[in-house]
């Protein structure tokens, strides 16, 4: 689905492609399946004490070679056009065309925010009479 039909030229490369494509998905699902304790005491995280931050980092190297190969398959292909066919890779590979030299804004926000009609107001009660509380 990523890299199209197209790139079915190369079937010795594809297969072998989508084996280690396959085999470093496999690995990620389990990886993310797998208890962490980073995820119930975040405070342990730097430390990664189960080797998973470290694992996925391996995982993700993989994948990228993947990605690297099929796109550099694609690049040398570019001089075969499928029609008017276009495929995910292709699509993402033409904008990135567009936009070189281009700086992009890639900054995020967090959320969606949605107005009420009608805003809450907080109102701030005194509840217990020792003031120390407070402090």
């Amino acid at each position: 689905m990523l890299w199209g039909s197209t790139f079915d030229i190369q079937e010795k490369v594809n297969s072998r492609v989508g084996a280690e494509f396959e085999a470093a998905t496999a690995k990620m699902m389990v990886l993310l399946g797998k208890p962490n304790l980073s995820d119930f005491f975040p405070g342990l995280a730097r430390f990664d004490l189960q080797g998973v931050e470290r694992e996925m980092k391996k995982i993700v190297v993989d994948v990228e070679r993947v990605f690297d190969s099929v796109i550099d398959a694609r690049v040398k292909m570019e001089a075969v056009k499928d029609g008017g066919k276009k495929d995910f890779l292709q699509i993402l590979l033409e904008l990135k065309g567009e936009d070189e030299g281009e700086e992009l804004d890639l900054s995020e926000k967090f959320g969606i925010v949605i107005k009420k009609e009608t805003p809450l107001i907080a109102i701030t009660t005194q509840r217990s009479s020792d003031l120390n509380f407070y402090a």
